[in-house]
């Protein structure tokens, strides 16, 4: 039998609810050494009497009183799991043929035959309920659409209503994009062949071993350069730090073996800088030219389009500029979008015409909801990076209201244990006056002569790219910088991060963000402050108004603080913003009356269908999501 601890553990971290008084199956209550709980592996509640952690006595509910047993059933966890995540008491579900509901827990009852079995409790609209065999739970799924969605009243017509509507929609946009497909099979390239000895020379270039994850992504990728003469369009999902880009390069190594050119685009010039140090630090070990093009090379990017021409550089790393009209490629086999997310409507429509004639590898930590809706669709190939590096610790994460006192506290926390800091303050306008602030606070502490800086995109680029590489080199304890840092910094030593009025920023962006600390095996923390330095236009004499979706977004960081928290995070993300028309720009449609899973299983089973009927074969392979 477990321990008192253990047990109590058990009951916490399985679904299971705590109350004063147990009531129904799935509640415990904690009185002293008492134990009460009501496992949802029984019909019955049972008490156990613990002396210190050792179990002395167990008793079990016998009508109006309690019968000493030497019985206990065994543990069952109050959650269900899926192959899209755990679903937890109260959260909203979808089954395929009953509708929209809410998950109410395990519970065990007699069945037909007279014997106890587990059945799942559904609750649906007005008060209607519904218990389905645990062992035959079928195709039931977690709800991610909107916040609040309509129950579905069971044994109704409005379910099938609502499905055959949706299918017909589903028609016209199963058709626009096999259109895609279409192209994409009519324009064709050679299959590559396995770069075996490249790819071992970068396996021995670094002191460790790919994460299974990162094997699993890469024989993907390779999969798709390999196995088809079709266009390669898939995306890498994974962490900030789980190791996207080292697969990027792995997959960058066979195109350029084969002969042909890699781009790879970023979305800021501190990223483009980054990437290219990385890249010829990897490089080095095989055969390839390396190039960049930014704002910081506009006097050497005459050239580098000269010898991009003339086929003289196997890989370039640049912003979207790489792929303006003027840059003509010899051979360019392979792009790698980083943070695609992050890149404008009309870079995108640039990309969208690109698709259908390159191999596309797009990274991302927490893709966007289209993004990851399509993905999920079945439309692009997906491959994920769920495995932390050895050695990472999860990032503790506060929300709290802003304060002197507090800001204070936390930049001197990080100082003494000889760290640094990044101060996030996303109006530039105002930026001095938070560099102003931390000044005076650090004035009369043991840390006045902090090293402090300011970086934002409104610095001449040179003098930005001084301030970002004096930090990283740990010449500057506190950066106060804009959301221009959000991507591109890997700092080991910056291991606070605090944002001030964080309720401005988006759930993906404060992700991202966050993950510039942590990046190493040392204890890190974010502080998201709602409010700061700078009166908030929301802030009245009664305080500042936050309003609730900012608050659902800062909720759900704090909750999501475990290591490859990414995924889950996107998924929020749609949960909030709405998984919106694929096709369209809108961020609300068909998908929040059915839930965004249920709609990916219809258009992808629409898109199969009209697919065989047409006699195209679709491009993406593997569109589970595990």
């Amino acid at each position: 039998m477990v321990s008192y601890s253990e047990l109590i553990g058990f009951f916490r971290s399985h679904g299971y609810t705590e109350t004063d008084f147990i009531h129904k199956s799935g509640e415990f209550a904690v009185r002293g050494d008492l134990i009460e709980c009501w496992p949802v592996s029984s019909p019955i509640s049972y008490r156990l009497h613990f002396f210190g952690e050792e179990l002395e006595k167990i008793a079990q509910k016998d009508g109006e009183g309690w019968v000493i047993t030497p019985d206990f059933p065994n543990l069952l966890p109050n959650q269900l799991k899926t192959g899209h995540g755990d679903i937890h008491p109260g959260e909203y579900v979808v089954h395929p043929y009953h509708g929209v509901g809410i998950f109410s827990g395990v519970v065990t009852q007699q069945n037909v035959e007279g014997n106890e079995e587990q059945y799942i409790a559904l609750q649906y609209a007005g008060n209607d309920r519904l218990l389905v065999p645990l062992s035959r739970q079928g195709g039931l799924m977690p709800y991610i659409g909107s916040r609040h969605p309509r129950l579905t009243r069971l044994y109704s017509k409005a379910w099938a209503h609502t499905k055959e509507r949706i299918q017909r929609d589903l028609i016209l946009v199963a058709r626009g994009l096999l259109k895609i497909y279409a192209a994409r099979q009519l324009t064709g390239r050679t299959r590559y062949s396995r770069a075996g000895e490249w790819l071992e020379a970068l396996a021995k270039s670094v002191p460790f071993d790919l994460t299974s994850d990162q094997s699993k992504s890469l024989n993907e990728i390779l999969s798709d350069l390999e196995d088809t003469d079709q266009p390669m369009d898939r995306l890498l999902c994974g962490d900030v730090g789980f190791g996207k880009t080292e697969v990027a390069l792995r997959a960058a190594a066979e195109v350029m073996a084969a002969g042909k050119q890699v781009a790879f685009i970023a979305p800021t010039t501190v990223l483009v800088e980054q990437h290219y140090n990385l890249l010829k630090q990897r490089f080095d070990v095989l055969p390839v030219e390396v190039a960049h093009m930014s704002r910081l090379t506009s006097g050497k990017d005459a050239s580098v389009r000269e010898r991009l021409e003339e086929g003289a550089i196997d890989i370039a790393v640049g912003t979207h500029s790489l792929l303006g009209k003027n840059v003509r490629w010899k051979d360019l086999g392979l792009l790698i979008v980083d943070e695609e997310q992050k890149f404008g409507v009309a870079h995108k429509e640039q990309l969208k015409k690109l698709r259908p004639h390159l191999d596309v590898l797009s990274l991302s930590a927490t893709p966007i909801p289209r993004t990851l809706s399509m993905s999920l669709s079945g439309l692009r190939g997906l491959s994920m990076l769920r495995t932390a590096p050895k050695g990472r610790l999860a990032i503790q994460t506060e929300v709290e209201p802003y304060t002197d006192a507090h800001l204070r506290s936390v930049l001197c926390n990080e100082l003494e244990r000889g760290g640094q800091t990044y101060v996030v303050h996303n109006r530039v306008q105002s930026i001095a006056a938070v560099e102003d602030r931390v000044r005076t606070l650090l004035a009369d502490t043991p840390y006045a002569n902090a090293r402090i800086a300011v970086a934002h995109g409104q610095l001449h680029q040179k003098s930005l790219a001084q301030r970002m590489g004096d930090f990283m080199a740990g010449e500057v304890d506190i950066l106060i910088a804009s959301s221009i840092v959000e991507h591109g910094l890997d700092c080991p030593n910056a291991n606070t991060l605090v944002v001030l009025h964080s309720e401005w920023f988006g759930l993906s962006d404060l992700y991202q963000l966050r993950g510039r600390v942590g990046r190493r095996a040392k204890q890190a923390y974010a502080y998201l402050f709602t409010g700061g330095i700078e009166r908030s236009p929301y802030e009245s004499s009664e305080g500042l108004r936050v309003s609730e979706t900012a608050t659902m977004r800062l909720n759900a960081l704090k909750e999501a603080d475990v290591l490859g928290s990414g995924w889950g995070i996107a998924l929020r993300d749609l949960e909030i913003r709405g998984g919106g028309n694929i096709l369209g720009n809108e961020q609300h449609g068909n998908m929040e009356s059915i839930g965004l899973l249920l709609y990916a299983q219809l258009l992808q089973e629409e898109i199969g269908k009209q697919a065989r009927e047409l006699g195209i074969t679709l491009f993406s392979k593997d569109t589970s999501v595990e």
